[in-house]
């Protein structure tokens, strides 16, 4: 659903659980922290993948750098255009 592969979400799963917690919700925070995701929730793309599409693409700034990973982990400070 996030359009991670299974490599992907065992290492977020990894990090979830060394962190203090519910891993559940670590999980979650972290998943919906990825770039790609964060661009399909503020409505810049149709789908995950459409997303994901313009990060490669190099369209996406974040604080005014362009960011090219769509797995890039988001701050709630961070400014995107």
């Amino acid at each position: 659903h996030y359009g991670i592969t299974e490599r992907q979400l065992l290492n977020y799963v990894r990090i979830a659980r060394k962190a203090k917690g519910s891993t559940g919700q670590i999980l979650l925070q972290l998943l919906e922290m990825r770039l790609d995701n964060v661009i399909f929730r503020l409505g810049m793309a149709p789908t995950i993948p459409g997303a994901r599409q313009l990060v490669n693409h190099r369209h996406i700034l974040v604080n005014n750098c362009i960011v090219n990973i769509p797995s890039y982990r988001c701050k709630p400070q961070d400014f995107i255009t």
